[in-house]
């Protein structure tokens, strides 16, 4: 680890010498929800394709933990470029070096939930692809940084995925479906059931899409002989589905058929209708059950 001032100004000035297409710094205002709004002259053009190389493109660092004492000073730049840029440094170090960038996760993180915020599209993708890396690479360990401030990550994520931006709204989607892959069904949800209640019909539905991949994982770990968490959550999955069924958005109502229908047909196959209707009752009561199972 690197201590002293003088060895972090060192690092920082040897990174910094690694960064091209330098331009003069801009202003930053941010606002009260914390979402950074650039002002000021914009840059030349920038190829911000660089940004987004695939993590099997990239390489390892030659001096990783002073790549990741730097990556504090970057990341935090007024500098939209330079934030890429060193966004693009953090990916290498979760690819590559997770051990040395899990030293500064805490830090890093809170500057991540922030360009994640950002209006500039380039600067919100790069800090995605970021974020699906570190899903990656942490797994269960990203929980408390996906769930903690207000609004917590994962309430970014699924607005970002329920823009109308295709060029945001497609890389929130792969974000959050690394989640689904990367993160115990059990702890996916639990944060998913916090947000079923959306005031944002665009983002229930994203809700509604990802709870029902989070059961078509948990059945098929089920399958498998892995304790499924499923089996002990019933009664939120059925008030989950009461909630899409009657949405707004044609997305949420599908993932609410698809949904019921998956509970039915593992839990009440070989079983009478009757015998199901008095499942859902006694989870939604008789006006409820009624009104879903003629929906679906």
């Amino acid at each position: 680890m690197i201590n002293t001032e003088e060895e972090v100004t060192q690092c920082t000035g040897e990174i910094e010498n690694n960064f091209s297409s330098r331009v003069e710094p801009r202003r930053v205002t941010v606002n009260q929800a914390g979402t950074r709004l650039p002002t000021g002259v914009e840059p030349e053009a920038v190829d911000v394709t660089v940004y987004y190389t695939r993590a099997e493109d990239l390489t390892p660092l030659h001096s990783p933990g002073c790549e990741a004492t730097a990556l504090l000073v970057q990341i935090n730049s007024v500098n939209w470029t330079t934030v890429c840029s060193a966004l693009t440094t953090a990916r290498r170090l979760a690819i590559y070096h997770p051990n040395e960038l899990k030293l500064v996760l805490d830090t890093v993180m809170p500057h991540l939930k922030l360009h994640i915020a950002s209006l500039r599209s380039s600067v919100c993708k790069t800090a995605l692809i970021c974020a699906t890396d570190f899903l990656k690479a942490f797994g269960e360990l990203m929980f408390i940084h996906l769930q903690s401030g207000s609004p917590s990550l994962l309430a970014i994520l699924l607005q970002k995925a329920a823009l109308d931006k295709r060029f945001v709204m497609d890389e929130a989607k792969r974000t959050l479906s690394m989640m689904i892959n990367a993160m115990p069904c059990k702890v996916l949800l639990n944060m998913l059931f916090l947000h079923v209640r959306d005031t944002n019909c665009k983002v229930r539905a994203i809700v509604a899409k990802y709870l029902t991949e989070t059961v078509e994982k948990a059945l098929c770990e089920r399958e498998r002989g892995i304790e499924c968490c499923i089996d002990y959550n019933h009664e939120y999955l059925l008030q989950a589905v009461a909630t899409f069924v009657n949405d707004r958005q044609p997305g949420a109502r599908e993932s609410a058929r698809q949904l019921l229908s998956k509970l039915k047909d593992t839990y009440y196959h070989d079983t009478s209708s009757d015998e199901w209707f008095r499942f859902v009752e006694r989870s939604l009561g008789k006006p409820t059950a009624i009104k879903i199972l003629r929906t679906v």
